[in-house]
């Protein structure tokens, strides 16, 4: 509004308004709203002249500072607003799954075992839906997380007593660039296993210092919250029996809980373990029950992944009888197996006669 000296409205006119935001960190975030209502980098609109009203609009996060002044020559008049901030309008949310979602599962993308990592994107959005790329450094907030039933859905509660856990509860402002924070630890985590597959979608809202801008949108069927299907999971190792002059297969089989059964994880080729001993490095706990006076060894153990669920190690011929018991050292529960060299279980403990190695 232009005023004289004495403070009543004049009809001045044409002014130009600019405005400069320091978004960028340079202070060169700026435009022109000019005497035709439109600025010159297309980012406002409105009517300039007068009294009329008029608007802006600022496509990115910032400070900014409104200043007027003549838009004739020879005509000094100039002022300045205080400086305001500009906040994103929301946030987007996208899961990336670690494992592909297994034949008679319906996965919002993958799944994921219970207390596995698996990869979050946070992207701060304006109301056009574009990214903000300065959202960052000092205009970036912590982000609160949590989690939902679906995009948009009702919260489900986590962190209590008897509760699952969603973690990194909190996500440093410091993990933005550019506008987007790349969080790789998340996890869910039931309470008990097993629990039958759940659909989570994570939720972010700015923390303390923020505006409290959230994913979850007024309209809550146009938010966009990355969803992922978790799952119970676990390393089964079954009871095996053989010579004591042979080397003993053992298969490891991951497996995940359908809500029904325990079924081999078909589509997961990314579990990995150290099929060698824990007292050699190695992810193989082994226990000896009977006999075995000199213990156990794997053959030629290794680091490396299931195949469609399944792998297979060997324990090396102990030339003795005995027993003892395996499981795998892992964020997954393992059921402990048996391996028995020279004789069958049972009461009678039958030896065992005839046995061909493959």
């Amino acid at each position: 509004i232009a005023r004289n000296r004495s403070g009543s409205v004049t009809n001045f006119t044409p002014v130009s308004l600019e405005f400069v935001g320091n978004g960028n960190g340079n202070g060169n975030d700026h435009g022109t709203c000019n005497d035709n209502g439109h600025e010159s980098n297309g980012n406002n609109t409105g009517n300039c002249n007068s009294t009329a009203a008029f608007s802006i609009r600022y496509d990115d996060v910032g400070e900014v500072t409104l200043w007027v002044k003549s838009a004739q020559s020879g005509h000094g008049a100039v002022a300045s607003s205080n400086s305001f901030v500009v906040n994103p309008d929301h946030f987007d949310t996208a899961a990336t799954p670690p494992l592909p979602c297994p034949s008679g599962l319906t996965c919002p993308t993958g799944m994921v075992y219970s207390g596995q990592p698996f990869g979050l994107q946070v992207t701060s959005k304006n109301a056009l839906g574009n990214t903000t790329t300065n959202y960052r450094d000092g205009f970036a907030k912590a982000m609160q997380l949590s989690a939902a039933v679906s995009s948009g859905g009702t919260a489900i509660a986590t962190g209590g007593t008897n509760q699952p856990t969603l973690v990194p509860a909190v996500a440093p402002a410091a993990g933005f660039v550019a506008g987007v924070n790349n969080i790789s630890n998340a996890a869910f985590t039931f309470v008990a296993s097993p629990t039958s597959p759940t659909d989570v979608y994570v939720r972010v809202t700015e923390g303390s210092g923020g505006a409290g801008v959230s994913s979850l949108r007024q309209t809550a069927s146009s938010s966009v919250e990355g969803g992922i299907k978790v799952v119970s999971g676990r390393i089964q190792i079954p009871n095996v029996y053989g010579s004591e002059q042979l080397a003993l297969p053992v298969t490891a089989t991951v497996q995940y809980y359908s809500g029904a059964y325990w079924l081999t994880s078909a589509s997961d080729n990314s579990t990995a373990f150290n099929t060698g001993l824990t007292t050699a490095g190695g992810d193989v706990v082994a226990t000896v029950r009977s006999g075995l006076s000199g213990g156990v060894s794997i053959v030629d153990a290794d680091l490396s992944s299931v195949v469609n669920g399944v792998r297979t190690f060997k324990l090396a011929a102990p030339l003795q009888n005995g027993s003892v018991d395996l499981s795998v050292n892992s964020y997954l529960p393992s059921l402990k197996g048996r391996a028995i060299f020279g004789v069958y279980g049972g009461s009678k403990k039958s030896p065992i006669i005839h046995i061909v190695e493959n």
